[in-house]
């Protein structure tokens, strides 16, 4: 049975409850803090678009948000389907609050 779980989103702050069973990727090693934007494909590989232009990509590491502890950072797509120009999911950073 899912249950809802507490996330904090960054950098806006806001906590948002959602399912337990939401899909979370890790966090890429190349993340930085000239990430703008991250995005998942359809092939299962994370896209980050830096300031610059400098963009990476590298492969999903994917598990449910129950398997993340509290205060661990990771990746979640948005709560409403938000997709960029290639119809990639849009990725939120959020910190499980407990």
């Amino acid at each position: 049975m899912a249950l809802d779980i507490p996330v904090v989103s960054f950098p806006s702050g806001l906590v948002s409850d959602r399912s337990s069973e939401a899909s979370t990727l890790d966090l890429p090693r190349e993340m930085d803090d000239r990430v703008t934007e991250v995005a998942i494909d359809r092939q299962g590989l994370v896209h980050f678009r830096r300031l610059g232009g400098d963009d990476a990509r590298e492969p999903a590491h994917v598990s449910p948000l129950r398997e993340r502890g509290a205060g661990e950072a990771f990746l979640i797509a948005a709560n409403a389907p938000e997709r960029d120009e290639h119809g990639w999911e849009i990725c939120r950073l959020c910190v499980r609050e407990r």
